[in-house]
């Protein structure tokens, strides 16, 4: 249940982000305009998925500048119900499987949202030196949904249920 709750609620409903799961649908023009329209409407969204290899098209392109803070991350084919024509920023994630943790790029998707409706905001630079202190904190928790923002009035996120401070 804590899995569920927090790829469809975290994931989809908060984060806006779509299933790193392949499937039989077609990777045709019309999948490709509407990831671009998702990717560019004034609340983007699916930004956890690319239709197309070209790294320097992903919406996740600005972790390639950071190879050793994130060696995990790159262009894996498979996503969005797609087996092929699609890709992921990660083998794994809590968006393809059972997995325990958002990816570094959804965690950033997720983080930038929380800063953006807080009011506040954080350069990618500060999230990498965020997430560098924070990201094992999220590993050790057995039940971690999302870490505390230090400096935002939102608190910790934990258990099976959403509670925000």
């Amino acid at each position: 249940m804590s899995y569920l709750l927090r790829h469809e609620a975290w994931g989809h409903c908060f984060g806006r982000l779509g299933d790193e799961y392949g499937g039989s649908q077609p990777s045709d023009d019309a999948f490709r305009q509407d990831l671009a329209n998702y990717h560019n409407a004034a609340k983007p969204q699916q930004l956890n998925i690319a239709s197309s290899s070209n790294r320097d098209e992903a919406p996740w392109r600005m972790f390639f500048n950071y190879p050793a803070e994130y060696p995990e991350v790159g262009m894996f084919e498979g996503a969005y119900h797609r087996n092929t024509g699609s890709w992921r920023p990660t083998d794994d994630s809590i968006m393809r499987s059972h997995a325990t943790e958002f990816n570094a790029p959804c965690r950033w998707f997720i983080i930038e949202r929380i800063m953006r409706l807080s009011g506040e905001t954080m350069s990618f630079e500060e999230f990498v030196t965020w997430d560098a202190r924070n990201r094992n904190k999220v590993k050790q928790a057995k039940h971690s949904m999302i870490p505390v923002i230090p400096g935002t009035t939102l608190g910790p996120v934990s258990g099976d249920d959403i509670i925000l401070n």
